[in-house]
């Protein structure tokens, strides 16, 4: 069935999804996949897509089949893994995505036991997916943590997955932007449209997508944005103080409104991260970068950054990640570069002061 967003920023096909009336005339939904489970939040918008997604994974859970789970089996692990106050934690998308993992894992070897699970046979689970090295480094993140729960509580002694290594990948799956893409992003979409006040809140304050539709002058305190990141955030909260760029603040300036958030639909209502997301994409696709990302701002951002000096700790500090390792991938990428150019020039075949000649004995005269 489509569902009309109740942002207005498009529609979305849900599965399963089916209507009908009560006795007196009144319109009601369902997912129905063997049984039925109903809906009651307001069709369309994020509280509806949560209450479906969930019934969802109701139904696909008690799909399950039949027979009884065997205590000891890596389904038995993985559905006390599920029902465990940690996964409840979870995002919800990431809750639905370790399910899916862990399900998807348990129709070919759900029913071994997991007492004589070692390293090898978490590498043969990571090894199936090794054409898609993301894919595969997921599922051994997934498997990481459910074993570590394990342990913690009791269930198993020992973490099979903790030594098995990750695969390489060639890259994060995310384009890095250029500066000459950034130009070019801005000759077309300049600071007093939309798309130009978007670009400016992620590239001078390093936020996710799914941050950058939260923003708002409700936050600002003085020449500082006050965020609570939303990755994570069921976890663990992280606020995060984001110092306004003098260059972000005219660009702000230009888009007065009372809207809570900066950014809103042409309806005037606040984006969803995936609505975000779409729009932005057109908005690249306009400017002849189809190949940019809403995410890739970041990375793009930090590494200019990096390119221009930065630390690492700097970089952390205006992005919000959460160690230096991360923040050091793009600092390590421009000392790389700059290093590379200093050892070209020792190279020079005619740079005279890098290439003295050897001085003669001078011969000794009468």
């Amino acid at each position: 069935m489509r569902i009309v967003l109740k942002d207005r920023t498009g529609t979305i096909d849900l599965k399963y999804l089916l209507e009908d009336s009560d006795r007196h005339g009144n319109t009601r939904l369902y997912v129905r996949k063997g049984r039925k489970i109903r809906l009651r939040e307001t069709v369309g918008t994020e509280a509806f897509l949560a209450e479906y997604k969930q019934a969802l994974m109701r139904l696909e859970t008690k799909r399950a089949p039949s027979k009884v789970i065997k205590t000891g089996t890596f389904q038995w692990l993985a559905v006390e893994y599920m029902k465990s106050a940690d996964f409840a934690r979870l995002d919800i998308a990431t809750q639905n995505m370790r399910r899916r993992i862990l399900n998807n894992v348990c129709i070919k070897h759900g029913s071994n036991p997991i007492s004589s699970m070692a390293r090898k046979h978490v590498k043969a689970i990571r090894d199936e997916k090794a054409k898609f090295p993301h894919a595969a480094n997921t599922i051994l993140k997934t498997l990481r943590t459910m074993f570590k729960w394990a342990v913690d509580a009791e269930l198993i002694d020992h973490n099979p997955a903790r030594d098995v290594s990750k695969l390489i990948a060639p890259s994060d799956g995310h384009h890095t932007w250029t500066m000459d893409e950034v130009l070019q992003f801005m000759k077309t979409h300049p600071a007093n449209t939309k798309p130009g006040l978007a670009f400016a809140l992620m590239y001078y304050l390093m936020v996710r997508r799914s941050d950058v539709v939260k923003l708002g002058r409700q936050m600002e305190n003085g020449n500082t944005l006050r965020l609570i990141e939303t990755k994570g955030r069921a976890r663990k909260l992280k606020v995060t103080d984001l110092s306004i760029h003098p260059e972000l603040r005219a660009v702000l300036d230009l888009h007065k409104s009372s809207n809570l958030t900066y950014l809103t639909t042409e309806y005037g209502k606040p984006f969803s991260a995936k609505g975000f997301g779409a729009w932005f994409k057109k908005a690249t696709t306009k400017a002849g970068l189809p190949h940019c990302t809403a995410h890739g701002i970041r990375k793009g951002s930090a590494t200019i950054a990096a390119d221009r000096g930065a630390n690492e700790f700097q970089i952390m500090s205006i992005g919000g990640w959460a160690n230096p390792k991360e923040a050091a991938t793009y600092t390590r990428q421009a000392n790389r570069k700059k290093l590379a150019g200093q050892a070209a020039n020792l190279l020079s075949l005619t740079d005279k002061k890098l290439n003295r000649a050897v001085p003669q004995k001078k011969r000794m005269t009468k």
